[in-house]
């Protein structure tokens, strides 16, 4: 009778183990990660790439001066009255055609003529408002010389008084006559010994406003009707004030309003013309120009003209000498946003550049 009950010992372990296995729990499936979205919550909109930086079109040049390698300005549009256009500055990198916006710079207000400053220094002169006179000095601060215009008629002008050569050895004064106020008058004088040297109405017509500075040993003598856009601009000897030469030569084309030139060595200067059409190398030890510079195709031909003509302005723009000695014009108006950069010795240009300027209306 053992081999009965042992078979039914091991049937019943048998059926306590099976029943064992199918009332064992499964095992919880493993959680699922959660997505890169779910982790983060809600989806983030991307930033939108802000546009590149650009000039307002058309723009006017304000407050142009070299910084460094590049040219710092501040633009006046068309429609000063339209968002972003008034008042901003940038500065355009030569090197890399870059632009980056600049803070405005503050600019005092002109003073009325009771709170503008009572003396005026320049290099071995001062101009005393109080006295209406400019006295040599013989050193900063020393100024008891007085310089005789030779009429009491004539007062020193307010503004662009005078001015000294290259040489130190020449003193020019601009002067007017008091009734007047305009007739304009060039007095040179011995800076050693104050003695006039020569003197000169140079003001004519219509052309009663300017004044003459140095251009190195010889006077720059520049007039207009005291305004835009025409000039009448010529070299003169400083020993007696005797036209030398016109400025720019006899291109009547070259605009001579404001005239603005840079030396570049040997006596040679380079001039640009108003509006910045083109610049001429000339020699103002003899007057003779030896180079010309057509800039024209900086502006834009202007439309349905026989025979073609370009759309220049009649002045403005910046004009200047870099570091490297190169040139730089700056035009602006209608030729806003090119740039040519030019070789001073064989005044030629070697690069042209462009400032990123914006779409019209935007």
């Amino acid at each position: 009778m053992r081999a009965p009950i042992a078979r039914t010992a091991a049937l019943a372990a048998l059926s306590l183990t099976l029943f064992a296995c199918k009332s064992a729990p499964e095992p919880a499936p493993e959680p699922t990660p959660p997505t890169p979205e779910e982790a983060s919550g809600p989806p983030v909109a991307a930033k939108p790439t802000p546009a590149p930086l650009c000039a307002p079109p058309g723009a006017t040049l304000e407050q142009p001066r070299l910084d460094g390698d590049g040219v710092f300005f501040c633009t006046y549009a068309s429609d000063p009255d339209a968002e972003g256009n008034y008042s901003r500055c940038f500065r355009f990198d030569l090197a890399t055609s870059a632009l980056a916006a600049r803070p405005v710079p503050k600019v005092a207000e002109p003073a009325d003529a009771q709170d503008a400053p009572p003396t005026v220094d320049g290099e071995g002169w001062r101009y005393d408002r109080g006295a209406q006179a400019v006295f040599l000095c013989s050193a900063p601060g020393e100024c008891k010389k007085k310089l005789d215009l030779g009429s009491k008629k004539l007062a020193p002008l307010e503004y662009g008084t005078a001015d000294t050569s290259a040489s130190g050895k020449l003193v020019l004064v601009n002067a007017a006559e008091r009734d007047a106020g305009e007739n304009v008058w060039v007095i040179v004088f011995d800076r050693a010994t104050g003695k006039r040297v020569a003197k000169k109405k140079v003001s004519f017509d219509s052309y009663i406003c300017g004044g003459a500075r140095f251009v190195g040993e010889t006077v720059l003598v520049g007039l207009d009707v005291c305004a835009g856009p025409g000039g009448a601009a010529w070299l003169a000897k400083p020993t007696t004030l005797a036209k030398l030469a016109e400025l720019g030569g006899k291109d009547d084309a070259f605009n001579t309003y404001a005239p603005l030139g840079v030396p570049i060595g040997d006596g040679l200067w380079a001039f640009r013309s108003s509006g910045l059409g083109s610049v001429v190398v000339q020699d103002v030890t003899t007057g003779k120009v030896v180079r010309k510079v057509d800039l024209s195709e900086l502006f834009p031909l202007i439309p349905d003209y026989d025979p073609p003509a370009r759309d220049l302005p009649p002045d403005g723009g910046f004009f200047g000498q870099l570091p490297s000695g190169e040139l730089v014009a700056v035009p602006d108006g209608t030729g806003f946003g090119h740039v040519a950069v030019l070789d001073a010795k064989a005044t030629r240009v070697v690069r042209r550049l462009e400032i990123p300027v914006c779409p019209e209306g935007k």
